[in-house]
């Protein structure tokens, strides 16, 4: 992987960072609460990810990159349990979906499995599944017992998909109601006694999160493209938010060897 340092554009002065571990030493706040952050790449036309199907093709390749995606894995490593959703797990058991769950990649040999074991942490975060319908398969590795895996939907949980989850020591998380509500999700993780939770899940459950006054962080990376068409997910879906949620910038930093040398901006967006 390319290793050309980060230029801090804020808060100023400006300095040069190294890339790996910027988002392992962002302080985290100490709270019991749970501490609710995201993370997107998107072009500058706010594009995210195709819609279509389950077995749609996700990110487009044009704003992918490794090092971008070293950073969203380090965000990973810092986490109790990450959000995903159930269509990701669709896309995923067709071959069509990025492996968003594993801490480690081929091409970027520093252990981030290691990094949490020598701070007391298990070796993966749990996964948290939200997801109205539950006929998505759970692959055997998420399911052998390194990782708690549960499911969090609004339905009674009592058909054939819900039950056959169980057989795979799925836990099966019902609200009761036709869906989960953001004050639900968050309030579950609560319990259940999650510190940092990391929303590795797509638009609709990140409108969710936003109805619960939720995420308290989110980080952006900014790829110097422009995709158009109508065919894309932006950051978030659903009905407008009023009042609209208010972000204070954090810190940014400029990638400039990313992308063929384009460049990208690494940005970091606290709630207000």
């Amino acid at each position: 992987m390319n290793t050309a340092p980060l230029t801090r554009l804020f808060p100023t002065p400006s300095e040069l960072r190294p890339l790996h571990g910027l988002y392992l030493d962002d302080e985290f706040p100490k709270s019991q609460a749970p501490f609710l952050y995201g993370n997107y790449v998107t072009s500058l036309d706010g594009r995210i990810a195709f819609k279509g199907s389950d077995e749609g093709d996700g990110v487009p390749e044009d704003i992918t990159n490794p090092r971008d995606w070293r950073l969203f894995r380090e965000l990973a490593a810092r986490s109790d349990v990450m959000l995903v959703s159930g269509s990701y797990l669709r896309r995923r058991g067709a071959g069509s979906a990025q492996e968003i769950l594993a801490l480690r990649h081929e091409d970027d040999p520093d252990s981030l499995e290691a990094w949490r074991e020598q701070r007391g942490y298990p070796p993966l975060p749990d996964i948290a599944i939200v997801s109205r319908e539950l006929d998505f398969p759970v692959p055997l590795e998420l399911s052998s017992g390194k990782r708690r895996v549960f499911v969090i939907t609004g339905r009674d949980g009592a058909g054939s998909d819900a039950a056959r989850l169980r057989e795979q020591d799925v836990e099966v998380v019902c609200t009761g109601g036709e869906g989960v509500r953001g004050d639900e999700l968050v309030s579950i993780l609560e319990r259940r006694g999650y510190h940092r939770v990391y929303n590795a899940a797509g638009p609709g459950v990140h409108r969710l999160l936003l109805g619960a006054g939720k995420p308290d962080r989110l980080y952006l990376t900014f790829a110097p493209r422009l995709l158009a068409g109508d065919e894309f997910y932006t950051v978030v879906s659903g009905s407008r938010l009023e009042p609209a949620s208010r972000f204070r910038l954090r810190h940014l930093y400029l990638d400039a060897d990313a992308l063929d040398g384009d460049g990208q901006l690494f940005a970091c967006y606290e709630r207000t």
